[in-house]
């Protein structure tokens, strides 16, 4: 985006004269929020399973790679996020218990 509007670069010299400043402001603005959505994402660009992941803690991955080399039916728990979540709640449950 910051590459287009700046190709523009020139014809917003000629014809903004001492508007410039704002052309330049806005290009500053678009670095600015693309450096900051670089280092913290806002969730309405993450996909569905970064913020599934995020809301868990690391413990219950262990959880889930040990419960899933236990069992053999662990693909049955995977067929929505429903399903995974409710799954993922026991688990989280069973590791409050211990």
């Amino acid at each position: 985006m910051v590459f287009i509007i700046y190709s523009y670069n020139e014809l917003a010299v000629s014809r903004l004269g001492s508007y410039y400043i704002i052309y330049q402001g806005l290009i500053l603005f678009l670095i600015i929020i693309g450096i900051w959505w670089s280092v913290n994402p806002p969730n309405f660009i993450k996909p569905a399973w970064v913020r599934w992941v995020e809301r868990y803690p690391e413990t219950i991955y262990d959880a889930i790679v040990n419960a899933v080399k236990a069992d053999e039916n662990w693909k049955s728990h995977m067929k929505s996020f429903e399903t995974l979540d409710s799954w993922v709640k026991t688990l989280k449950i069973k590791i409050n218990k211990s």
